[in-house]
């Protein structure tokens, strides 16, 4: 019965969207130029997309920064705790469900990064 009814929500948000925003395909970002042309001398000439290096960056920061969190605050160490010894962990004082339910957010906030990078580089419809 869950399913039936996610299934309608879904479908009467996304009709709901398509009925206040239009059908047409739009791109996020339209001021950016598409491409930076590198001229590399006898061996030619590269062409990279500007979003497809934004894209680069963002996630070097966000894979960077992740690791950084998970390594050297208390919180993460108890992410990591939880995740290898979920019983020791409770006895050791630690909530795991708390723990859990902080990292599920995170990995929420993490898809959110993620789903933002990708309609940078397609058009939404």
């Amino acid at each position: 019965m869950q399913i039936i009814v996610t299934l309608g929500l879904s479908l009467i948000i996304e009709n709901a969207i398509r009925f206040l925003m239009g059908s047409m395909p739009r791109t996020l970002i339209a001021s950016i130029p598409p491409t930076i042309n590198i001229d590399l001398g006898s061996f030619g000439m590269i062409t990279i997309g500007v979003i497809n290096v934004v894209t680069l960056i963002i996630s070097a920061i966000v894979l960077i920064g992740f690791g950084i969190f998970l390594k050297r605050t208390w919180l993460g160490m108890t992410i990591r705790a939880v995740v290898q010894q979920r019983e020791i962990s409770g006895l050791m004082g630690i909530n795991s469900e708390r723990i859990v339910n902080i990292g599920f957010g995170i990995s929420f906030v993490l898809t959110a990064i993620a789903a933002f990078m990708i309609a940078l580089q397609f058009t939404i419809e």
